[in-house]
């Protein structure tokens, strides 16, 4: 773990913990917009921002046109972690060492938070670009789609309710891949943050599929996409 974000000697955070929260999330309705830019939004509001670029290439948009990015990853070398970092204009990484199959608590919380707000205080943007491993990857290394999400939304409570952070976060910027970037809209939305989902042209995101090559399979379909946000139900 990079020692600016997690010195050695701070670890066994418990997923248990949790923190009260500032902000006050009040229900909004999400709307759709076609590729439009500076999209504003509202606390805890979601707008679906629907582009005609592939994942990644959106994944590299986002880095390139967000002052800041916070990059949560396990691989700095796969996906868009690895765009996120040769990409962000301001790079604030986030390492999670692979996760053991007995393991039940994350690193210290309460310092990576407080490492990542002192790097948010350098830039002072209220719009954060989130990017990260997809939950293939994550999969692959010990964390589940439900781990990434307690992560997220702790981590967020933190910064959020933190009085030493400068500029409040107004906004996330993300591309509503699986894994990191799923985990971050929901907690963007628990915690009153506005997000913008830069949408992949036909509604796609990757799962991890037994049968698939390489356990990566491609879903394509907006109803299965906003399902994952609570914004949209899947036929059964």
């Amino acid at each position: 773990v990079p020692e600016e974000i997690l010195p050695p000697s701070k670890r066994n955070y418990s997923l248990a913990s949790t923190t009260s929260t500032k902000n006050k999330v009040k229900e909004v309705e999400t709307q759709d917009v076609e590729d439009e830019e500076n999209v504003d939004v509202e606390p805890g509001e979601v707008v679906y921002n629907l582009k005609k670029q592939v994942g990644y290439a959106l994944a590299t948009e986002n880095a390139q046109n967000t002052d800041v990015t916070l990059n949560i990853a396990v691989n700095f070398e796969q996906g868009e972690a690895k765009i996120a970092k040769r990409s962000a204009k301001n790079h604030v990484p986030v390492t999670l060492n692979k996760k053991r199959s007995t393991q039940k608590s994350f690193g210290n919380l309460n310092t990576i938070a407080g490492n990542v707000i002192k790097q948010l205080n350098r830039f002072k943007s209220d719009t954060l670009n989130v990017a990260g491993n997809d939950i293939v990857t994550s999969i692959f290394n010990g964390y589940t789609q439900q781990d990434l999400d307690q992560f997220m939304n702790q981590l967020f409570e933190r910064i959020v309710n933190s009085d030493s952070l400068i500029t409040p976060i107004k906004k996330i910027v993300t591309t509503g891949e699986s894994g990191v970037p799923e985990s971050a809209i929901k907690a963007a939305k628990k915690n009153g943050i506005g997000v913008e989902i830069t949408v992949p042209t036909g509604w796609t995101f990757f799962v991890y599929r037994k049968n698939a090559t390489n356990k990566k399979y491609k879903v394509s379909n907006l109803e299965e996409f906003k399902a994952r946000f609570g914004d949209a139900k899947v036929k059964t």
